[in-house]
């Protein structure tokens, strides 16, 4: 079996995989599955880091946004 089709075929047993949350769907005796399948959740979880510090960096910025609104609507009364 060629590299690049045993990277697909790991690719789609890791999807299976983790839309049905089986272990069973892998076959362990192809290492390029294997391969194919770590490098997917790692490219997974990094992705989910990405996320969520992109949503803590948007949230850090209404933060200083709203301070900023607050200060000067406090000086425009006074």
């Amino acid at each position: 079996m060629p590299a690049r089709e045993s990277a697909l075929r790991g690719l789609a047993a890791g999807a299976i995989k983790e839309l049905l949350g089986a272990e069973a769907v892998i076959p362990l005796g192809d290492p390029g599955l294997a391969a194919a399948r770590a490098q997917a959740l790692v490219t997974g979880k990094e992705l989910r880091n990405l996320f969520l510090m992109a949503m803590l960096g948007i949230a850090a910025i209404e933060g200083l946004l709203a301070m900023w609104w607050a200060a000067r609507r406090y000086a425009w009364k006074r």
